[in-house]
This record gives C-alpha cells, sequence and structure tokens, in this order.
C-alpha cells in the first residue's frame, strides 16, 4: 500500500501496521492478537502471551515532542511534524 497523504504539505506517512513491529508507539496499542475455534481456547492462548518491553524516551505534549532534543516517533516526520500549512 503506497505512503498515505492527506495535503500537499504534509510528510507521506505509511498506513499503521494493524499490529507494532518493533516498538509501540502509545499506551495501550494492541500488540498481539488471538484466533481461537472457541472461546477457551482463546482464553488459553492469552493466558501464554508474553510480552517484553524496553522502556524508550517518550514525550508527552506536542511542546515536547517537536523540541530539537526530542526523540523521533516516526521516522517518516524528521521532527517529530508531519506537516505544516498556512
Amino acid at each position: 500500500m503506497p505512503p498515505l497523504r492527506f495535503h500537499p504539505g504534509m510528510a507521506a506517512v505509511p498506513p499503521p501496521p494493524v499490529l507494532p513491529g518493533d516498538r509501540v508507539r502509545y499506551v495501550g496499542q494492541p500488540v498481539a492478537a488471538v484466533v481461537a475455534d472457541a472461546r477457551s481456547l482463546a482464553r488459553d492462548a492469552l493466558d501464554r502471551i508474553e510480552v517484553e518491553y524496553e522502556a524508550l524516551p517518550a514525550v508527552g505534549s506536542v511542546e515536547a515532542a517537536i523540541a530539537p532534543a526530542a526523540p523521533l516517533v516516526h521516522a517518516e516526520a524528521p521532527g517529530n511534524v508531519g506537516g505544516s500549512w498556512r
């Protein structure tokens, strides 16, 4: 699928994946999915899912995200700015 561009001044951003690959980008982002033939099998599978997180630098506001030393959220949006227009 080609990158999305909502406005000519905006960066081309690829569509988000259903589940993250190597990096979770926000609290509450789904990280696993289960498909099963029965509810009991699905619950058993859920119990077996283990996820390890590595704490990464984070930003908690727009102001913090666009600061010069802010951690990059998406490589496709340098400076954490997806685009601007007037």
